[in-house]
């Protein structure tokens, strides 16, 4: 949990941060991995950009013989231009070796996307390699 208060110039932000992970084993070679993360903004005065009183993410990860599944879902309460919006993203990662990874992603399955805001599909395709 992080309390934060900001101020630049005008702008005067306060919020609260708060981040939970889980991680367990669901056989011998499966685990499962649940992550989230939550912003309340209390204060929120002449900031150049709209920014919305509450967001949160919610992820989960199961992993077994060198896979891993994916799924996450974003939330973001109204705005004073759009209402409040729900994304869900999914994923797939194949180890391909000690250090590569491949990962294939799509944000936005749903597209939630609207005339007002429009945001659409995001697809992604990356090869991670660590040395």
């Amino acid at each position: 949990i992080d309390w934060r208060r900001q101020a630049a110039g005008p702008a005067r932000i306060a919020a609260v941060d708060v981040a939970a992970l889980w991680r367990g084993r669901l056989g011998s070679a499966t685990q499962l991995t649940i992550e989230g993360l939550a912003t309340y903004s209390g204060e929120r005065q002449a900031t150049p950009l709209p920014m919305p009183r509450f967001q949160s993410l919610l992820r989960a990860r199961v992993e077994t013989g060198g896979w891993a599944l994916l799924a996450g879902w974003r939330h973001r309460s109204t705005l004073e231009i759009e209402p409040a919006r729900h994304w869900l993203d999914l994923g797939v990662e194949r180890q391909l070796s000690e250090r590569i990874r491949l990962i294939a992603s799509i944000g936005n399955v749903a597209d939630t996307g609207t005339a007002a805001a429009p945001v659409g599909r995001q697809a992604l395709l990356q090869l991670l390699a660590g040395f």
